[in-house]
């Protein structure tokens, strides 16, 4: 007999109120909050099947609750097995006890009688052995228990040969057959109490009225002790109900959350191990929260979500479900036909949850929603893996697929694995990086940039290198943008910069003062105490600053265009030479150009390729170089890899050349052999 929250906490209410029928009445739960029912969008309560309660269903017909009486009374309130089997092998060992209680009786008796003894023992004896008999039922096993403790009490009476101080052990057994907590053993146990006394017998007035009180005594304190039970069962069930719909739906919203869906929504969605259904999960952003929150307040922005989760929950499907991911997010699962039209039904969605605005406080904001598509063809390959992998997995690449939309500025987004770089390989790759950070395996090459003119070698440009102990050489591209998405990127810079700085130390000493120019991420441009590290470092390998050069992307200097002009200025007062590098690949603001302290300003090598296919590059390379000098800047150009394209660039003006024409990265100690050999008199070897 299983109870819903509702049940279990009328029970409470009614306990509290007085002794009563607790099975006449029904309560409604803790409230939660309700959502605006729609194509399957609410959620009923996890604990009743049935779903919601409503006030006319909250009361019983007459029929009903007769049959829950006669349940209840039949039955009594059923325990969890393992308290009742704790609690049945607490009887056995107590029927148990009465072997040798009984026999230390007898004996002492003054006339010992060994017949009586072993008559009164092998009651106990008996009992014990039906009790600890496997019956499958619980009710059989009840009553055997309390037909065995009756009769250990008529063996007490009969060895005692009928002593009244004997028959309070009648009464004694009442509270023992109360803990079976079944109404028909327990009464017919009191039945046979007062059948054998004769409580109300008119002969022994006065023993009958004491006997009575005792026996009423009993029974009611076993009956309290009983409802105390029931109560405190009924509240711990509440609490753990509450837990349990806490843990899997979201508190603000109402809604289902990622533990609910993992769990549940596979098996409803028709993910069942060994289907081939096609399978596809949305995964909805809520673009404004973060403005929201900053701008009005985090309880408006919590309202924001509300609202958006009460129209997403009326739009989705029959038989699908909204579902609340962490932050701003939510998903929907779709399957069959509907997963085959998921870019139509996620357009859909989008304009069901934008078409009106959302009023907050007064303010009316026009909803903006970002989703992320992602599917499977349930394949055996794909529904052989555990659901909750499947399902799980799918919410990553929806994910992905979200945010590589909003790098894209797409609002529906298909996922698509080349995109993907959230790979357990990359993760490996990461945790051996941050181990490689305190070895030697992180080392530097060196490309030297050459002047066109006269081709001089006024510096070199820095380059990572990663030779892993197991799978060898590791590609700067693999290496790089992956640390520039983890907090790894900053010592990881900060080592380049130390290595690059004691190796131009050394050059200097060797009488070959070359500038060093090292890349900066645009993530540790702008964090607190960047130039002051830049400082230390300076400090600490004897470097001058003048033979430190910085190279900044335009991604970094647009990306918080304040916050960098004010670094960018610190770090030249200080005497850092800066370069910009990649120009022309990004979207750089003339006005912020003009306001940098930039000294160096090198071509992307995309233009420098395109000298002689596309008219355009060349009119945008001369041009630059012009822009560049009435600046004040040196050009560097690269990727310069043939003599023509050096020669082209010499005549526009361009300073300085890098590229495989020159030499391809050298590591430090062939650098100034590289220069000694008058530069290109090595290129064919290196190359």
């Amino acid at each position: 007999m299983s109870l819903t929250v509702r049940e279990i906490a009328g029970t409470v209410a009614v306990r509290r109120a007085g002794f009563r029928f607790w099975f006449w009445r029904a309560a409604p739960a803790p409230p939660v909050r309700a959502l605006k029912s729609g194509g399957g969008g609410t959620d009923p309560d996890p604990v009743s099947p049935a779903g919601p309660v409503t006030p006319d269903a909250a009361r019983p017909s007459r029929k009903d609750a007769l049959a829950r009486v006669t349940a209840v009374i039949r039955h009594g309130t059923p325990l969890p097995a393992p308290e009742w089997e704790r609690r049945h092998r607490w009887v056995l060992l107590l029927v148990l006890a009465h072997i040798p209680a009984l026999a230390v009786l007898g004996l002492l008796r003054e006339a010992a009688d060994p017949v009586r003894i072993a008559v009164a023992a092998a009651v106990p004896a008996l009992g014990a052995a039906l009790i600890a008999l496997p019956f499958p039922r619980r009710a059989v096993r009840a009553w055997l228990a309390v037909a065995s403790l009756i009769a250990c009490s008529g063996a007490t009476v009969y060895l005692t040969g009928g002593a009244d101080v004997a028959h309070l052990h009648f009464f004694l057994m009442i509270p023992v057959i109360a803990v079976y907590e079944q109404w028909a053993p327990f009464a017919v146990a009191i039945l046979a109490v007062l059948a054998a006394h004769g409580l109300v017998a008119p002969s022994g007035a006065g023993d009958a009225v004491l006997r009575t009180a005792l026996f009423t005594v009993g029974c009611l304190g076993s009956l309290m002790n009983w409802g105390l039970r029931e109560t405190s069962r009924a509240r711990e069930a509440v609490l753990e109900a509450e837990l349990r719909h806490g843990s899997r739906h979201d508190g603000l919203t109402g809604l289902p959350n990622r533990e609910w869906l993992l769990e549940e929504s596979s098996s409803r969605a028709g993910l069942v191990s060994g289907v081939e259904a096609l399978t596809a999960v949305l995964v909805i952003d809520v673009e404004q929260l973060t403005t929201v929150n900053n701008t009005l307040g985090f309880d408006l922005g919590d309202q924001l979500l509300i609202q958006v989760a009460d129209r997403l929950a009326a739009a989705v499907g029959p038989g699908e479900r909204a579902v609340r991911l962490p932050g701003d997010n939510f998903a929907v699962v779709l399957t069959g036909d509907r997963a085959a039209r998921a870019e139509e039904i996620a357009a859909d969605l989008s304009h069901r949850l934008t078409d009106e605005r959302i009023s907050l406080s007064g303010v009316d904001l026009a909803a903006e929603i970002s989703i992320g598509i992602a599917s499977d063809d349930g394949t055996p390959g794909e529904a052989g893996i555990g659901l909750r992998d499947r399902l799980g997995r799918l919410l990553r690449c929806a994910d992905v697929a979200l945010g590589a939309g909003k790098r894209d500025g797409s609002a529906i987004s298909l996922y698509d694995p080349r995109e993907d770089q959230h790979t357990i390989e990359r993760l490996a790759l990461l945790t051996d990086l941050r181990e490689a950070l305190f070895t030697d395996q992180l080392k530097l090459a060196f490309q030297p940039k050459v002047s066109l003119a006269d081709g001089a070698v006024p510096g070199v440009e820095a380059l990572l290198r990663w030779t892993h102990p197991v799978r060898g050489a590791v590609p700067p591209m693999d290496v790089v943008p992956a640390a520039e998405a983890t907090n790894l990127v900053t010592p990881l810079t900060h080592r380049v910069l130390t290595i690059a700085l004691l190796q131009a130390a050394a050059w200097r000493d060797a009488g070959a003062p070359l500038r060093v120019s090292v890349n900066v991420p645009p993530r540790c441009l702008i964090e607190d105490g960047f130039v002051d590290s830049v400082s230390r470092a300076l400090e600490s390998t004897g470097t001058p600053p003048g033979l430190l050069c910085l190279e900044l992307t335009e991604t970094a200097l647009m990306a918080h265009p304040e916050r960098t002009i004010d670094v960018v200025q610190s770090l030249r007062d200080r005497g850092v030479e800066l370069s910009l590098d990649d120009f022309g690949t990004g979207f750089s603001s003339l006005n912020y150009l003009r306001r940098l302290p930039v000294t160096e300003l090198k071509i992307d090598k995309t233009f420098v390729r395109g000298l002689f296919q596309h008219s355009q590059d060349a009119i945008l390379v001369e041009s630059t170089i012009a822009l560049a000098h009435r600046l004040g800047m040196v050009v560097v150009a690269e990727g310069v890899e043939d003599e023509r394209t050096a020669s082209v660039l010499t005549a526009l003006g361009c300073d300085l050349a890098q590229g495989f024409l020159y030499a391809r990265p050298l590591p430090a100690e062939e650098v100034l052999d590289w220069m000694k050999a008058g530069g290109r008199g090595t290129r064919e070897r290196l190359g």
